[in-house]
């Protein structure tokens, strides 16, 4: 029975020792798994940071190319308003010069009319003159003396002086509105061929404006479209760098964590070894002893009839039976810490930590053991004899259970875990 006992606890104990093994390579899994999502964000931050630069080169050559056409845009508008000044400036001379045109063709009209009257006068003097020529030396022949010879003579004279001032005055208003009707037709003309000009010229420079402003919509466009991108690489960058922080923050966080279990592990082996060395002594002293008196050892497991277990955690109660979350019953004491005592009276086979279930202590009493799971640092040592109900430990001693949480598990003399209630 004692054998039965002992082995179940060598059996329990290397099946903790493959359990801290197996989360000693988890933890190392999880650190370069997260050492390798911090090379890989680097990596992606490094790419982003990269197509951020070359988005800002290209907004950059946009904005200078967008400022040229610009400039070259408003220089365009410049010499438009200049040709439309021109040309409002033309066509206020034109109209000047139109208005002058109407002004000399009223006055060659007048002009006209003066020389149909002329014209009416002169064929009616030509008709007297032909008479008066017809008759001319009539009258002289006609003379009573001399002096009424020289004034018929003067009188002929006269009328033939006043014919040809006419025909000269006639001539010479023919010509002047001949000429001033030519002046004025060429400069109407000049001047609405510099308009014409003026006009093609606008019309150049406004289908010129319009490729600017075509440009300069594709180049915005193209602004815009290199915004939106720089605006998604700057979000990834921050996410990149969010993660980055997170990843960064899980090493040193699991860092510290591996610092701490090291040094928790260093200072358990530091006490183990210190315990065994104190049981070294212990056994020595007893083995001293019984040499001297002659007596049988004091660690003698006692029977135990089925049913007297005593509840492990006073005040507690079961919050998952056996078998539900494993082969151990989970009980939660009235508040963090509670205290945790022997279910019966035995000896200690066993006490020592393991990583994230705290401490573990393996009583034996003679037909059954019990394991106690999830304890701090225990009251009792490996080898003492225990009584029912004395205190062992309290709960909180463990990473993965609950402060108030004990895991309670029993062993037959098989060394097979059963239901605890059966016993209580």
């Amino acid at each position: 029975m004692k054998r039965s006992g002992v082995r179940g606890g060598i059996w329990g104990l290397s099946l903790l020792v493959l359990c801290a093994l197996f989360f000693a390579s988890v933890f190392s899994q999880s650190l370069s798994e997260l050492e390798r999502q911090r090379q890989q964000t680097l990596q992606q931050q490094k790419a982003n940071q990269q197509r951020i630069e070359k988005l800002n080169r290209e907004l950059a050559n946009l904005d200078a190319l967008t400022a040229q056409r610009l400039r070259d845009l408003r220089s365009l508008e410049g010499q438009i308003q200049q040709l439309e000044k021109e040309r409002a400036d033309l066509g206020r001379q034109i109209n000047l010069l139109q208005q002058q045109v109407r002004e000399t063709e009223a006055e060659i009209a007048q002009n006209e009319a003066q020389l149909a009257d002329l014209k009416k006068r002169l064929a009616a003097l030509i008709n007297s003159l032909y008479r008066e020529q017809a008759g001319r030396y009539l009258p002289l022949l006609r003379a009573q003396s001399f002096t009424d010879l020289s004034v018929r003579a003067r009188w002929v004279g006269y009328l033939g002086n006043q014919q040809t001032n006419l025909i000269q005055r006639i001539n010479f208003l023919l010509e002047q509105l001949a000429s001033q009707r030519e002046r004025l037709i060429l400069l109407v003309r000049d001047l609405n061929a510099k308009q014409a000009d003026r006009q093609n010229k606008i019309n150049q420079l406004t289908a010129s404006r319009s490729q600017l402003q075509a440009t300069l919509a594709a180049l915005r466009q193209q602004a815009e479209g290199r915004k939106v991108l720089l605006r998604e690489s700057l979000i990834a960058r921050n996410e990149l760098q969010n993660q980055l922080n997170s990843v960064v923050a899980a090493i040193t966080k699991e860092q510290r964590r591996l610092a701490e279990e090291r040094r928790r592990r260093e200072e358990e082996a530091r006490r183990q070894r210190e315990r065994e060395a104190a049981e070294r002594r212990r056994q020595q002293q007893l083995a001293a002893q019984q040499n001297n008196s002659g007596l049988e050892p004091l660690a003698i497991i006692p029977n135990v009839v089925v049913g007297t277990l005593q509840f492990p955690v006073p005040g507690g109660r079961i919050v998952a039976p056996f078998g539900l979350q494993g082969t151990y019953q989970v009980i939660q004491g009235p508040g963090d810490f509670s205290p945790v005592v022997a279910a019966a009276s035995g000896v200690v086979l066993d006490e020592y930590p393991v990583s994230n279930t705290g401490w573990w202590i393996i009583i034996a009493h003679g037909n059954v053991t019990s394991f106690y799971i999830g304890l701090q640092s225990p009251l009792v040592q490996k080898g003492q004899q225990v009584s029912k109900g004395q205190r062992i430990g309290y709960t909180g001693g463990a990473a993965l259970i609950p402060a108030d949480t004990l895991w309670f598990a029993v062993a037959n003399d098989d060394g097979v875990q059963v239901d605890p209630s059966r016993y209580y």
